[in-house]
């Protein structure tokens, strides 16, 4: 595990400063103009599990996700401009998500599970303290949380921090800290994974560098709008965004993931397999993306676009 981490964190620091010297290296081109207004993306990892993404009003809010026979999987349902339902399908059920505001505060977030038709539900309630965000647990000791994000003065996340129970006092203890924002987007993140001793109050734990990312000025996100309405909400509740939409970053941006993933994210150092390539992506003259691939070319992005 740690040789992967390391060669991970290799390949980033070397793709960092490749595609700052020339990153247009990792593009493809193309001679199509093509529409500015997001109408839908599909991606898949093997043609069966290809997922369908649409969007609506102008391309600014998500839609509905299908899957690749044309089964809705998820549907997005707003009032005004907030979520207030997402109804997702999942193996053997759904899960039904109801969010509550207080203006435009999210406060609480309640799931009706489903499986095979036995119901269960969860609420969880959010307490805005400054800048941090926490939601709390009844079986929580004095001055503990369940999780609890911290925001820095632009409203981005900075820290994350969560306890699970374990056994008696003890508790498995995460914290992961994000830096180095550059227009709204982290560069780096370190974290730490340690144990919390409640009846003695002792934190078992130390820093380590958790990764980096790069961003690629010359290509627009098409998600960043869409994703910029949702902060919040993906943010609370990243486990209905999944399905190609974002890897880590999101948690601390709304930033270019798509560009990330198509471009480097499964790239590598060895240059003798090729994997770094112009393929990895193709752009349209007004700079948004057309298509694009990872994973060897197994993982495929479509863009959709409308004037």
């Amino acid at each position: 595990m740690k040789r992967t981490v390391l060669i991970l964190t290799a390949l980033t620091i070397f793709l960092f400063g490749c595609s700052k010297e020339n990153s247009n290296n990792f593009f493809g081109t193309s001679d199509v103009v093509g529409g500015s207004i997001l109408v839908e993306y599909t991606h898949s990892i093997g043609k069966e599990n290809e997922t369908r993404h649409t969007f609506s009003e102008q391309g600014t809010k998500f839609d509905k996700v299908f899957d690749a026979n044309g089964n809705v999987l998820k549907e997005f349902i707003y009032l005004g401009n907030n979520i207030i339902e997402i109804i997702a399908t999942v193996e053997e059920g759904s899960d039904h998500y109801f969010y509550q505001y207080n203006g435009d505060q999210l406060v609480n977030i309640t799931i009706d599970r489903t499986r095979n038709g036995v119901i269960t539900t969860e609420s969880n309630d959010y307490v805005y303290e400054g800048n941090h965000i926490t939601l709390y647990s009844p079986t929580d000791p004095p001055n503990l949380f369940k999780k609890r994000y911290t925001l820095n003065a632009e409203g981005e996340i900075y820290e994350i921090e969560f306890f699970d129970f374990r056994s008696n006092t003890y508790y498995d203890w995460h914290k992961r800290r994000y830096g180095n924002y550059t227009n709204g987007e982290p560069w780096s993140y370190e974290e730490v994974n340690g144990s919390y001793d409640a009846y003695n109050d002792f934190y078992d734990g130390i820093w380590e560098q958790g990764g980096y990312w790069n961003y690629f000025d010359t290509v627009k996100n098409p998600l960043k709008e869409s994703l910029n309405r949702v902060y919040l909400v993906a943010l609370l509740t990243p486990e209905v965004f999944f399905d190609g939409l974002y890897g880590e970053s999101f948690l601390g941006s709304v930033g270019d993931q798509f560009v990330q993933e198509a471009t480097q994210y499964y790239a590598s150092v060895f240059t003798d397999y090729h994997l770094i390539r112009n393929q990895n992506i193709v752009i349209q003259t007004n700079n948004l993306p057309k298509s694009g691939n990872v994973l060897f070319g197994f993982r495929p992005f479509i863009f959709t676009y409308t004037e």
